[in-house]
């Protein structure tokens, strides 16, 4: 999700594939209560001065509010239903004033569940918004989604993006991750259906 979140141009921290050994984890008490194992992990950059509070005097702050409307779009099209009421999946960097989206274990619904069966018939269920749509993050946020078109900025990143873009999201991914090769095409499949469609998830935000 983070290399798609980057070719909609959202605001999402840097982050890379980090390496840990044993020597690492072996010597970090947080890591061993996390129950981290050797290999390869998705990093991201700490935000040193942030606070996971999206309440409204705080939105206030933000200089970035015309990528609320992309964040809630962005959530549809991967189906992520832990960001409409899970507080620590948005993040606001004090220092720069600005939203960033973070954390995307849960996506596709089932979160670390998905598998080409689940997501095949996830699809054939039809296209909806996410569950608790009017959630408490989302009650904030969609006080900015407004004006003529609030989904514009996202919709011309989106309009530029090929089959070819989505793939490059799944390059270098760690052999010791286990993605099997039809699990990997079902996940394209999923995601290129759900943003070949984008439209219909602009008109049920409507």
């Amino acid at each position: 999700c983070y290399k798609l979140a980057k070719l909609m141009d959202l605001p999402i921290p840097d982050a890379a594939l980090v390496h840990i050994n044993k020597e690492i984890i072996d010597s970090s008490p947080k890591l061993i209560e996390l129950g981290v194992r050797p290999g390869w992990h998705f990093g991201s950059r700490v935000i040193k001065k942030a606070t996971t509070s999206i309440q409204p005097p705080m939105l206030k702050l933000i200089q970035n509010t015309e990528d609320i409307p992309s964040i809630i779009l962005f959530d549809q099209i991967i189906y992520n239903e832990d960001r409409t009421l899970n507080k620590g999946n948005l993040l606001l960097d004090l220092k720069e004033k600005k939203l960033l989206i973070i954390d995307h274990s849960h996506v596709f619904k089932i979160g670390a569940l998905w598998d080409k069966t689940q997501l095949e018939l996830i699809n054939q269920d039809g296209l909806c918004l996410v569950k608790d749509f009017h959630g408490h993050n989302y009650k904030v946020l969609l006080k900015y989604v407004n004006g003529f078109n609030p989904f514009n900025k996202i919709m011309q990143r989106i309009e530029t993006i090929s089959k070819v873009d989505l793939e490059w999201c799944f390059y270098e991914i760690p052999e010791d991750w286990n993605l099997s090769n039809d699990d990997r095409n079902a996940l394209m499949d999923f995601l290129w259906y759900r943003i070949s469609n984008v439209n219909t998830f602009l008109s049920l935000l409507k």
